[in-house]
């Protein structure tokens, strides 16, 4: 559990386990932008507020680009709370 998740009520608190999930579920898109979609839509199905779901270039965090490392990150509300995580990003399947 992370620092953040310790402030949400007990029955928020399956809700903010959707953060992982869906970088677990992005992971399995072929394109960044597919990625992107999935994750902002799974996480609004859940009912948090997106604030982002972004695959970035790893170093610089910049547009992603081809052949170089991925990151997808993710930004999201859960009442007062702001959960983030972020994982690697693999090229597509």
């Amino acid at each position: 559990m992370s620092s953040r998740t310790r402030f949400l009520p007990p029955e928020d608190r399956a809700r903010a386990a959707a953060i992982h999930e869906v970088l677990t579920l992005g992971a399995a898109e072929a394109t960044p932008a597919g990625a992107e979609r999935v994750m902002r839509a799974r996480l609004e199905s859940r009912g948090l507020r997106v604030e982002y779901a972004a695959v970035r270039d790893a170093a610089t965090l910049a547009e992603p680009t081809d052949g170089e490392p991925k990151r997808a990150l993710i930004a999201a509300r859960l009442g007062q709370v702001r959960l983030i995580d972020n994982a690697p990003w693999p090229e597509g399947p």
